[in-house]
């Protein structure tokens, strides 16, 4: 080390580009390897900034003698984990180092891992406290302080909050709580060594301001969060009067004027005091902390369930008869013709096709729309969604439905990334089975790094005055809160759009097949322009498939979304989702397109039809009984958000987190463009406003 210090006093210009590149080097991997969530680049940024600054870089090499290189690597390890952890996305490395299988971004990855490592000790050698900078009372009062910070807005409130809401994950706490602990100790020890390294004067107002802080978060989060229904953040949280936000935030003024004016009143007493301070607060969430594990229902830990996917027949079809449904979810009508004015030739391979340009769903959401046009679920606002789904799965005309495929010597296989709730179709889906007795649920894959900026902001969001959750609030969405863990169970089928092209390669059976597969499609959040090519070359490949294997002339082909465009801020679009289909014998030159005024309503009565089942009119309307010429009014139900009405439990989510808390009843009479531009709140006159019991979107 003393050469390298050698090397860096006589050239500091050349030290400090270099560790520029490797903090760099951070942002270029982000942003080639994993996602892009632009705020975890904010400590990179600070960090890039504070080096330009202080040119600590090559200054950490000047005590070489006084700092132990053994020491550093040590230091050097919570720094790499935050790094992979929190900036780059753990999940995304684990995806990266185990199942990708591109060469040259494994090797382009281990590079950026030396690069990664180099960074880490860098850093942990600056970071390392000489003798004569710091006293062991100073070290210890320092750690004491931060480490409450942290155990508070990292650990504490997080598990608080997932252990509260239990009923609404499928997961247990040891999925995260591991990740958690490091991550707070690692902060925690990053944080305080970063903090010796301050000036003294600016070390004393950094100090008492964390300070202010752990207690004014300590003091909202306990005692002046009493108006904040359970866990609410929509913007029913704008209801505060300014009464009450002029008391909370005078509240947070008067603790920062007074822990700012105590080491004047306390002179050499402060230290001890406020170590006192941050230690009971410390001591208090660790209590209460170990309390809440104790006292846990048995969920926490581990999930039974007793039905699952079989995900083994993804790819059977039947030499005989088959009905192949491809859903593909949020695609819309609007973007296949819209593909179809610019290049024809796109649609070359579905010459036998009909499309149908003027469909609609019953509802604009995927656990809705699936269950109504698969499952018999009617619209009612009366019913939890239990009671929705054991209503329409259960109804008549559902089981008899899929008695009369049975009968017919029908397979009814259906993939799904939906596992909640299996129960409802167990009997009507042949790929649905049943333990003899509930085991616990394995999570083969979880995102953590989502968790972890969901209960990040929850717990900001819990210790902030009014007037910042309200801000905050309109953060969070309903996709907030969901789609954590991937399980064993569900695994064993290919629901995104690359993996299901990877693994397509149709099997033979004799029995006649049904065959539904619900597939990632566009649906937000994805890169577009790649997914929708996916879509295309999904579509090209299932025809491809299905003539290599001799079944395409006997087979009835559906591509279609369970739902169209959502609606999104004012663009008040009337969505479609793509229907198209050729059904068995069918020929064509080139595609057709008919604009018959067709809804997934008629999804059960046209699958009915094309399998050959007895009087297929009883299971409901199929698209055949409508031409161009066609008078027909079809319902729409949008979810909305009503500001004069209550927010709603959100299955599925954390409780009242839901953005709707209503449905907009619309009446398509000709074509989906009636609907085009109405703003519900604005435009009432002969629309129905119908409150939620509960949302399941």
């Amino acid at each position: 080390m003393d050469k390298i210090g050698t090397f860096f006093k006589k050239s500091r210009l050349l030290g400090n580009l270099l560790f520029v590149f490797l903090v760099m080097s951070l942002c270029i991997q982000k942003f080639i390897f994993y996602d892009k969530i632009i705020f975890r680049i904010f400590p990179v940024v600070i960090l890039l900034i504070v080096a330009l600054i202080t040119r600590f870089p090559a200054r950490a090499f000047d005590d070489t003698k006084d700092k132990n290189p053994l020491l550093a690597l040590v230091l050097s390890l919570p720094i790499l984990f935050v790094t992979y952890y929190y900036v780059l996305g753990i999940e995304k490395v684990y995806y990266l180092l185990v199942r990708h299988k591109d060469g040259f971004d494994r090797l382009l990855l281990a590079f950026f891992l030396v690069f990664n490592v180099m960074l880490s000790y860098w850093i942990a050698y600056a970071l390392i406290p000489l003798k004569k900078e710091v006293s062991r009372k100073k070290l210890i009062r320092t750690f004491v302080l931060f480490a409450s910070l942290f155990f508070l807005y990292v650990l504490y409130l997080p598990v608080d909050s997932f252990v509260g809401n239990i009923d609404n994950f499928d997961f247990s706490c040891k999925e995260f709580i591991w990740y958690y602990v490091a991550f707070f100790i690692s902060v925690t020890v990053i944080t305080s060594l970063a903090f010796l390294k301050l000036g003294k004067k600016i070390q004393g107002y950094v100090y008492r301001s964390v300070l202010a802080l752990l207690i004014a978060s300590f003091v909202q989060y306990m005692f002046m969060n009493k108006k904040l229904p359970y866990l609410d953040m929509t913007s029913e949280g704008s209801h505060w009067g300014i009464v009450t936000h002029l008391i909370n935030i005078s509240v947070w003024i008067a603790i920062f004027v007074l822990v700012f004016l105590m080491p004047k009143f306390l002179k050499k007493k402060f230290a001890k005091v406020s170590t006192v301070i941050s230690g009971l607060i410390f001591a208090f969430h660790l209590v209460s902390l170990i309390i809440v594990l104790i006292m846990a229902p048995a969920k926490v830990y581990g999930e039974k369930i007793k039905y699952y996917y079989d995900g083994s027949e993804q790819y059977q079809l039947s030499t005989k008869e088959n009905v192949v449904v491809v859903v593909l979810d949020a695609y819309d009508n609007s973007d296949l013709m819209a593909h179809y004015n610019e290049d024809p030739s796109m649609f070359s391979s579905l010459k036998d096709f009909t499309m149908y340009t003027n469909t609609v769903s019953r509802f604009d959401s995927t656990v809705t729309s699936v269950n109504q046009f698969a499952g018999g679920c009617e619209f009612n606002t009366e019913y939890s969604i239990k009671d929705w789904l054991d209503h329409g799965w259960n109804s008549d005309n559902t089981v008899n439905f899929y008695k009369a495929m049975h009968d017919n010597g029908y397979k009814c296989n259906a993939y799904n990334f939906e596992l909640p709730y299996l129960e409802y179709a167990y009997g009507k889906f042949d790929n649905i089975k049943s333990y003899d007795k509930p085991r616990e649920l394995k999570v083969v894959q979880f995102r953590v790094n989502a968790f972890l900026d969901d209960f990040e902001k929850l717990a900001i969001y819990k210790c902030i005055p009014y007037f910042g959750k309200t801000l905050l609030a309109s953060t969070f969405d309903e996709t907030t809160f969901h789609f954590y863990a991937w399980y064993d169970e569900s695994t064993t089928m290919n629901y995104y759009n690359n993996e299901f092209l990877e693994n397509l390669d149709y099997t033979l059976t004799d029995d006649k097949v049904f065959l539904y597969n619900h597939l990632y499609g566009v649906h937000e959040p994805c890169d577009y322009e790649v997914e929708d090519a996916r879509c295309f070359e999904i579509m090209d490949e299932v025809i491809k498939e299905l003539k290599d294997k001799g079944v395409y002339d006997n087979s009835t082909v559906i591509f279609m979304s369970d739902h169209g465009k959502h609606r999104s801020g004012d663009e008040t679009i009337g969505s479609s989702p793509i229907f198209m289909i050729k059904r068995t014998g069918e020929t064509g030159d080139e595609i057709s397109f008919n604009a018959a005024p067709i809804s997934l309503d008629d999804f059960m009565g046209t699958v009915a039809l094309c399998a050959g089942l007895d009087d297929p009119s009883q299971y409901g309307t199929s698209i055949y009984d409508f031409d161009e010429d066609s008078e027909r009014t079809r319902i729409v139900y949008e979810k909305w958000y009503v500001p004069n009405l209550p927010a709603v439990f959100s299955a599925g989510h954390l409780s009242y987190m839901s953005k709707f808390n209503a449905f907009v009843k619309f009446e398509v009479k000709s074509n989906v463009s009636d609907i085009k531009g109405i703003d519900p709140l604005k435009d009432k006159e002969g629309l129905e406003i119908l409150p939620m019991k509960e949302y399941f979107g």
